[in-house]
């Protein structure tokens, strides 16, 4: 849209191809409530601003885009007065939010997770105030930065915010830009300025993206005392002021449930694969499908019905389920698993991208009555399939160190 005045409320906007969800040249825009489901395609943001004054974006969800260089937010030339607040921004190849080209915005109560950068802001001109904003595990939370050579930088104020598993750093800034911070909790380094927190936030449950606060989290009553109190009269919280659904994001989140552990050479017993709930709530995996061949992923489907309980196992066995004895009428095409190795898939094979979801474990050989299995380190918060000390289906495994 160019020009004129643009007000969008309770829509979903989902876009296949090239190009914006929505974009507004000069005028004012409004949007609202509104569902922006991502692609993979470059240069595609959910909405773009530009020269836009006295915008509103609120209550939004944007999700997922994932094409080189896209961003959720993208707001440009000289976009002034622009409010944003109350939405939730996932996993974008870029920015969750970019301010550029003299633009001024007010941001609160966000939480953005999984992008590169979580605001960035550049070019002489370009500001924002940054209040009460959550972000999760993009690579800085806020950067500051000068763009072009010779343009300048930009400048912020960041308070009352939470920026939790940067895999960079929390906030950075360049020699043209400035950032002033204060009362913000960052769980990797200390953030400079007056009174931030250096402290895991105790998020609920970030497995499946409830990045709501427990009660002992060091971020309640935490804020600044001088700012405007919580709905509660309290003191205000540091971080978004937000309350977990499970409709807030509607794809299924990637490794919810996983290929946890195999026995791939049982000798004269029988074959199997255990799968895992790695969250704290009951997943319905009815309909879904095991398969060891990349090209074709329905060799047996899962039983309509079938629930992991929270945190939970499920064991499915060659004889009896997906193998060439099984009588079991869920199974499409008979596979085994290889004692050489191989891979094995788990898909919902929808082939639908806001519902899809696939999971694959690659092993290696492994011998006689021996299970590979995951492994959790903690040290770097991450998996190894490895050989277990013993199998052990339908139970947390242990590796054999």
């Amino acid at each position: 849209m160019y020009g004129g005045s643009c007000t969008l409320r309770d829509s979903t906007l989902y876009n296949p191809y090239v190009g914006d969800s929505v974009h507004v040249k000069r005028g004012k825009a409004v949007i609202q409530r509104c569902n922006f489901p991502g692609n993979n395609a470059p240069d595609t943001d959910a909405i773009d601003f530009d020269g836009v004054t006295d915008g509103l974006i609120e209550g939004c969800r944007i999700y997922h885009f994932q094409g080189f260089n896209s961003d959720g937010i993208d707001l440009g030339e000289e976009s002034k007065n622009i409010l944003i607040q109350d939405n939730l921004i996932y996993f974008n190849d870029d920015k969750g939010i970019s301010i550029g080209q003299g633009t001024t915005i007010i941001m609160r109560r966000n939480l953005v997770v999984g992008c590169a950068l979580g605001v960035g802001i550049k070019d002489a001109g370009s500001s924002a105030v940054i209040d009460q904003n959550t972000f999760v595990s993009c690579g800085s939370g806020l950067a500051v930065y000068e763009k072009n050579f010779g343009s300048g930088g930009g400048s912020a104020f960041i308070s009352n915010s939470i920026i939790s598993k940067s895999t960079v750093t929390p906030v950075t800034s360049d020699g043209f830009s400035t950032v002033s911070s204060a009362y913000n909790l960052s769980d990797t380094v200390v953030l400079a300025g007056a009174n931030n927190l250096l402290a895991d936030p105790l998020f609920v449950d970030p497995a499946v993206l409830n990045f709501q606060l427990q009660a002992l989290s060091p971020a309640i009553n935490a804020g600044d005392p001088a700012h405007a109190p919580d709905p509660d009269n309290t003191r205000v919280d540091i971080g978004a002021r937000y309350t977990h659904t499970a409709a807030d994001y509607p794809y299924t989140i990637g490794e919810t449930v996983v290929i946890n552990e195999v026995l791939a050479n049982s000798g004269t017993n029988s074959d199997w694969i255990e799968l895992h709930n790695r969250t704290k709530a009951p997943i319905n995996i009815g309909g879904w499908f095991l398969s060891d061949s990349a090209s074709d992923l329905l060799k047996y489907r899962i039983p309509l019905g079938t629930i992991i309980s929270v945190e939970g196992y499920l064991v499915f066995y060659e004889d009896s389920n997906f193998g060439t004895t099984s009588v079991d009428t869920n199974k499409i095409t008979a596979f085994a698993l290889s004692d050489v190795g191989e891979t094995i898939y788990l898909s919902s094979a929808a082939n639908d991208q806001l519902t899809d979801y696939k999971s694959k474990e690659a092993f290696g050989p492994s011998l006689e009555g021996e299970a590979l299995g995951a492994y959790y380190k903690a040290s770097s918060d991450s998996y190894n399939f490895v050989a277990m000390a013993t199998p052990t289906p339908q139970a947390l495994p242990c590796a054999d160190r």
